[in-house]
This record gives C-alpha cells, structure tokens and sequence, in this order.
C-alpha cells in the first residue's frame, strides 16, 4: 500500500508501516491547495490539519481512505477517528 502524509508524523510510525511493507511519502509542508496534484497514486493519506477538499476525492484515483483529526461531514471514503459513535466508514464506489 502506498501512503501519502501530508502532515508531520511520528518516525517509528514510518517505520512501522514500511516493516509490514508499506510505502510511505511524508510531506509535511504540503498544502491543501497541492493536494489534488498529489494524492494520485496513493492508496491512502493521512492528514492532521490540513484541510481536505472535495476536488482531492475527485481525482484520487486509488484512494480508499483517509484520516483526519477534523470532524466535520467529508465526501464517501473519509473516516475521521472523531467522528461521532456508529460512524463507519464508507467505501468509494
């Protein structure tokens, strides 16, 4: 699985993800106006306080699932680990 974080992470959370095979990119000074340019080709992305807009969802051509800390009402393949009790996520379609 690819992953993309587009805020800053913890190293031994890297180096977890790479044990169990996972590919990860950090680019914590990406902004949310380059996310759409970026997110193409990754199966996962993981942000903290970048906002993430639905023109991103647009174009994700592999995205399954991103996580955020913000609970707000986001696009079909979002899950926010705030969000409210029996949220589950969803898959696109």
């Amino acid at each position: 699985m690819r992953v993309l974080f587009a805020d800053s992470v913890v190293g031994s959370t890297i180096t977890e993800l790479e044990a169990r095979g996972h590919t990860c990119v950090v680019e914590p000074k990406l902004k949310a106006a380059d996310l759409a340019g970026s997110v193409g080709g990754y199966d996962a992305m993981v942000v903290r306080s970048t906002k993430v807009g639905r023109d991103v969802f647009e174009v994700a051509d592999r995205l399954a699932r991103t996580r955020s800390t913000r609970a707000q009402p986001q696009p079909a393949g979002f899950w926010s680990p705030t969000c409210p009790a029996g949220t589950r996520p969803r898959s696109r379609s």
